[in-house]
């Protein structure tokens, strides 16, 4: 999708001028084309993969933020060492980053997409040609009808409110441990 997004943007009209309409629009099209079908033949065992690392990951994330967060008996005397406790929240960083990289990714696919749509409506604006502005139309029209977004059981939607939803998840029920064991 990068490349397909610098191919178009190298005929933007803001960078180069208008020198009359570009004849490869129909190869652009069928590039996105192809590459939406090369993400739909893997999306079905990917969604699933996802949703099972979200599955198995949030309840190990919540009990190791719960024993990093309360890690003193009532007494005052702590469990571990801070360096321990260091360790733990190290860990813990790095299961939440692996486990919201598809949400980074995904969503770093949708600005390429929306870059791409910025420049087609660019053109779209400053062609004169008839068949240039029906091509450019086309491309949009199919951009409107398979946009890409990745969405879990048609529920969780796998792109940057991924790790904030995981964070807020995580959050609400470290509060409702805290509560119980208090």
């Amino acid at each position: 999708m990068h490349v397909l997004s610098k191919k178009i943007e190298y005929h933007w009209p803001r960078n180069h001028g208008v020198n009359g309409p570009m004849k490869n629009w129909a190869d652009y099209l069928n590039i996105y084309w192809q590459l939406m079908d090369s993400f739909r033949s893997v999306e079905s065992p990917m969604k699933n993969l996802i949703l099972i690392n979200l599955l198995t990951t949030f309840p190990k994330l919540l009990v190791w933020i719960y024993n990093s967060v309360i890690f003193q008996k009532p007494d005052g005397n702590t469990y571990e060492p801070i360096g321990a406790v260091v360790v733990t929240c190290l860990e813990n960083a790095h299961v939440a980053l692996l486990t919201t990289l598809p949400g980074v990714m995904g969503a770093m696919i949708q600005s390429r997409v929306d870059r791409i749509k910025l420049a087609l409506a660019t053109r779209l604006y400053l062609s004169e040609d008839a068949t240039e502005i029906a091509d450019v139309r086309r491309f949009l029209e199919l951009i409107k009808r398979r946009p890409f977004e990745i969405r879990i059981l048609r529920l969780i939607p796998v792109d940057m409110n991924l790790p904030v939803g995981l964070l807020s998840l995580c959050t609400t029920y470290l509060i409702v441990l805290a509560q119980f064991r208090g």
